[in-house]
């Protein structure tokens, strides 16, 4: 599917262009804020069974709310992260530090958790046709966007490509969120 060839293209493209030493500086880079969103994941696991029982106005009264609450917390975490990133990758990676700045500006990638309750509201409410949409627009535009952003400003440019899709995600979701329960 396009969402599978989407989520391997960075290393693709990365290798193509740039060649392996850099894939490896970039696995590193994206690792942290990669295991952060992991760890917030269990967002999605308290809210799907919440927004299923609630009925689709209810849930889009709080879905801003919701999603702010998430986003602060959430900048409070990249924050520290982006504060101690140099202290970590030079205990922990002390081959990879010229990567350090790739790793904190990859985590910026991670406010997009703002949209998180309207990408749940979505799958709660069965939208499937909008979470397919969404799915498709976005694995065809990481894709674009990584192969412009690499070929044009190398490894920055991935990982600005990496976030601006994430963000466009969000957006998306946020625009069915209110499209599909407003009707």
């Amino acid at each position: 599917s396009v969402s599978q060839a989407a989520s391997q293209a960075d290393q693709l493209l990365l290798f193509a262009f740039l060649g392996p030493v850099q894939i490896a500086g970039y696995a590193i880079a994206i690792a942290p804020a990669e295991q952060i969103k992991h760890l917030l994941g269990g967002i999605n696991t308290l809210l799907l069974p919440r927004f299923s029982n609630y009925s689709q106005g209810e849930i889009r009264k709080s879905l801003v709310y919701k999603g702010l609450l998430l986003l602060i917390m959430t900048t409070s975490i990249v924050a520290v992260y982006i504060l101690s990133a140099p202290f970590l990758f030079a205990m922990l990676f002390p081959h990879y530090v010229e990567y350090v700045f790739f790793s904190q500006i990859f985590s910026l990638s991670l406010l997009n958790v703002f949209f998180v309750p309207c990408l749940i509201f979505l799958q709660a409410h069965s939208h499937i046709k909008a979470q397919y949409y969404i799915n498709t627009i976005t694995s065809v535009l990481q894709i674009v966007f990584m192969a412009v952003g690499i070929f044009f400003y190398g490894l920055v440019g991935l990982v600005v490509a990496r976030i601006i899709t994430r963000f466009i995600t969000g957006l998306i979701s946020f625009f069915y969120a209110f499209r599909v329960s407003a009707t």
